[in-house]
Protein backbone atom coordinates (compact mmCIF):
# COMPACT_ATOMS: atom_id res chain seq x y z
CA UNK A 1 0.00 0.00 0.00
CA UNK A 2 1.77 3.45 -0.80
CA UNK A 3 1.91 6.09 1.82
CA UNK A 4 -1.33 8.18 -0.16
CA UNK A 5 -3.38 5.02 0.27
CA UNK A 6 -1.90 5.02 3.98
CA UNK A 7 -3.42 8.77 4.42
CA UNK A 8 -6.32 8.48 2.57
CA UNK A 9 -7.02 5.10 4.38
CA UNK A 10 -6.54 7.33 7.52
CA UNK A 11 -8.32 9.82 6.83
CA UNK A 12 -11.74 7.66 5.64
CA UNK A 13 -11.27 6.16 9.30
CA UNK A 14 -9.91 9.12 11.39
CA UNK A 15 -11.13 12.22 9.38
CA UNK A 16 -11.72 14.14 12.88
CA UNK A 17 -7.63 14.31 13.60
CA UNK A 18 -6.98 15.95 11.06
CA UNK A 19 -8.34 19.34 13.28
CA UNK A 20 -5.55 17.88 15.91
CA UNK A 21 -3.04 17.49 12.92
CA UNK A 22 -3.22 21.44 12.18
CA UNK A 23 -2.66 22.46 15.92
CA UNK A 24 -0.03 20.09 16.89
CA UNK A 25 3.72 21.45 16.81
CA UNK A 26 4.71 24.68 17.05
CA UNK A 27 5.10 27.06 14.38
CA UNK A 28 7.40 29.79 14.16
CA UNK A 29 6.62 32.76 11.74
CA UNK A 30 10.27 33.05 11.22
CA UNK A 31 10.40 29.94 9.26
CA UNK A 32 8.61 31.67 6.40
CA UNK A 33 9.58 33.58 3.40
CA UNK A 34 8.17 37.40 2.57
CA UNK A 35 5.77 35.38 0.22
CA UNK A 36 4.20 33.70 2.96
CA UNK A 37 5.65 30.03 1.75
CA UNK A 38 8.10 28.27 4.46
CA UNK A 39 11.11 28.79 3.51
CA UNK A 40 12.04 24.88 2.50
CA UNK A 41 10.72 25.20 -0.41
CA UNK A 42 12.67 22.03 -2.55
CA UNK A 43 12.66 18.31 -0.87
CA UNK A 44 15.70 16.83 -0.56
CA UNK A 45 15.75 14.65 -3.76
CA UNK A 46 15.38 17.82 -5.70
CA UNK A 47 11.68 17.68 -6.32
CA UNK A 48 9.49 20.34 -5.22
CA UNK A 49 7.77 20.22 -1.20
CA UNK A 50 3.75 20.05 -0.90
CA UNK A 51 4.57 22.97 1.55
CA UNK A 52 6.00 25.36 -1.36
CA UNK A 53 3.13 25.42 -3.28
CA UNK A 54 1.05 26.81 -0.67
CA UNK A 55 1.36 30.86 -0.82
CA UNK A 56 -0.45 31.54 2.12
CA UNK A 57 -2.04 34.94 2.23
CA UNK A 58 -3.75 33.50 -0.75
CA UNK A 59 -4.92 30.18 0.74
CA UNK A 60 -6.49 32.73 3.80
CA UNK A 61 -7.98 35.05 1.19
CA UNK A 62 -9.48 32.64 -0.96
CA UNK A 63 -10.81 30.26 2.17
CA UNK A 64 -11.47 33.27 4.46
CA UNK A 65 -10.18 30.13 7.23
CA UNK A 66 -7.55 31.72 9.51
CA UNK A 67 -4.54 30.32 11.17
CA UNK A 68 -4.85 31.09 15.09
CA UNK A 69 -0.81 29.67 15.56
CA UNK A 70 -0.04 32.30 12.66
CA UNK A 71 2.91 29.93 11.45
CA UNK A 72 4.09 28.40 7.86
CA UNK A 73 2.62 25.42 6.44
CA UNK A 74 3.21 22.03 8.59
CA UNK A 75 5.44 19.66 6.99
CA UNK A 76 4.44 16.10 7.79
CA UNK A 77 7.64 14.24 8.50
CA UNK A 78 6.75 11.18 8.83
CA UNK A 79 7.25 8.13 6.68
CA UNK A 80 6.38 8.78 2.99
CA UNK A 81 7.25 6.68 -0.09
CA UNK A 82 9.75 8.46 -2.28
CA UNK A 83 8.99 11.26 -4.54
CA UNK A 84 6.05 11.93 -1.82
CA UNK A 85 6.05 15.02 -0.01
CA UNK A 86 2.86 16.14 2.59
CA UNK A 87 1.85 19.19 4.20
CA UNK A 88 -1.22 21.05 6.18
CA UNK A 89 -2.29 24.05 6.60
CA UNK A 90 -6.04 25.36 7.66
CA UNK A 91 -7.16 22.37 8.11
CA UNK A 92 -6.02 21.21 4.45
CA UNK A 93 -3.74 18.25 4.29
CA UNK A 94 -1.84 18.68 0.82
CA UNK A 95 0.47 15.80 -0.52
CA UNK A 96 2.41 15.81 -4.03
CA UNK A 97 3.94 13.66 -6.08
CA UNK A 98 7.01 14.03 -7.79
CA UNK A 99 7.73 12.69 -10.30
CA UNK A 100 4.54 11.26 -11.12
CA UNK A 101 3.06 8.85 -13.97
CA UNK A 102 -0.50 8.74 -15.49
CA UNK A 103 -0.58 5.14 -13.84
CA UNK A 104 -0.26 6.54 -10.59
CA UNK A 105 -3.66 8.57 -10.91
CA UNK A 106 -5.05 5.72 -11.59
CA UNK A 107 -3.99 4.12 -8.74
CA UNK A 108 -5.25 6.27 -6.79
CA UNK A 109 -8.57 6.61 -8.41
CA UNK A 110 -8.77 2.46 -7.94
CA UNK A 111 -7.62 2.77 -4.12
CA UNK A 112 -10.46 5.65 -3.56
CA UNK A 113 -13.19 3.32 -5.86
CA UNK A 114 -11.76 0.07 -3.30
CA UNK A 115 -12.67 2.37 -0.19
CA UNK A 116 -16.40 2.65 -1.52
CA UNK A 117 -15.91 6.84 -1.85
CA UNK A 118 -18.18 8.73 -4.40
CA UNK A 119 -16.19 10.76 -7.56
CA UNK A 120 -16.67 13.30 -9.43
CA UNK A 121 -14.62 13.98 -12.83
CA UNK A 122 -13.84 17.78 -12.86
CA UNK A 123 -12.51 19.81 -15.43
CA UNK A 124 -10.54 23.63 -15.69
CA UNK A 125 -7.75 22.40 -13.11
CA UNK A 126 -4.72 20.15 -14.43
CA UNK A 127 -4.60 17.43 -17.24
CA UNK A 128 -7.08 15.29 -15.45
CA UNK A 129 -8.61 15.60 -11.70
CA UNK A 130 -11.55 14.29 -10.06
CA UNK A 131 -13.09 15.47 -6.68
CA UNK A 132 -13.99 12.31 -3.73
CA UNK A 133 -15.49 12.26 -0.77
CA UNK A 134 -16.69 9.57 1.78
CA UNK A 135 -19.96 8.46 2.43
CA UNK A 136 -21.63 7.25 5.60
CA UNK A 137 -23.87 8.05 8.37
CA UNK A 138 -25.14 11.39 8.75
CA UNK A 139 -23.43 12.15 11.78
CA UNK A 140 -20.22 11.07 11.08
CA UNK A 141 -17.15 13.34 10.02
CA UNK A 142 -16.53 12.71 6.26
CA UNK A 143 -13.38 13.49 3.94
CA UNK A 144 -13.35 15.66 1.07
CA UNK A 145 -10.82 15.54 -1.38
CA UNK A 146 -9.45 16.32 -5.16
CA UNK A 147 -6.94 14.83 -6.65
CA UNK A 148 -5.49 16.31 -10.20
CA UNK A 149 -2.49 15.65 -12.43
CA UNK A 150 -0.60 17.60 -14.40
CA UNK A 151 2.79 17.57 -16.02
CA UNK A 152 4.99 15.58 -14.02
CA UNK A 153 2.98 15.96 -10.52
CA UNK A 154 0.02 14.22 -8.97
CA UNK A 155 -1.39 16.70 -6.50
CA UNK A 156 -4.31 15.30 -3.58
CA UNK A 157 -5.72 17.81 -2.05
CA UNK A 158 -8.02 16.53 1.29
CA UNK A 159 -9.77 18.41 3.76
CA UNK A 160 -12.97 17.37 6.31
CA UNK A 161 -16.42 17.35 6.40
CA UNK A 162 -19.61 16.58 7.79
CA UNK A 163 -22.42 14.56 5.64
CA UNK A 164 -24.64 18.29 5.71
CA UNK A 165 -21.26 19.67 4.07
CA UNK A 166 -20.11 18.09 1.57
CA UNK A 167 -21.18 19.41 -1.11
CA UNK A 168 -20.08 22.89 0.47
CA UNK A 169 -16.75 21.37 0.63
CA UNK A 170 -16.46 20.30 -3.05
CA UNK A 171 -16.06 23.68 -5.04
CA UNK A 172 -13.89 24.60 -2.14
CA UNK A 173 -11.62 21.95 -2.24
CA UNK A 174 -11.53 22.43 -6.77
CA UNK A 175 -10.84 26.42 -5.62
CA UNK A 176 -7.65 25.33 -3.40
CA UNK A 177 -6.17 23.35 -6.20
CA UNK A 178 -6.99 25.85 -8.56
CA UNK A 179 -4.79 28.21 -6.43
CA UNK A 180 -2.28 25.69 -5.93
CA UNK A 181 -1.91 23.63 -9.92
CA UNK A 182 -0.29 26.65 -11.72
CA UNK A 183 2.99 25.98 -9.71
CA UNK A 184 3.50 22.34 -10.64
CA UNK A 185 5.56 20.84 -12.31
Amino acid sequence: MTSTARLTLGLLIVAPAIAAFSCAGERKSSERTSSGRPSAEVRPSGGPAACALIDTTALKRLTGRTDPLEGPPRVYTGELDPGVSRCEWLGYVVELTFPAKREDLQEMRAFHKDMSTKEQAVSGVGEEAYLWWTTGPKSALHSVGIVVREKSSLLNIMDVATSDSIEIKKPGALAVAKLLAPNLK
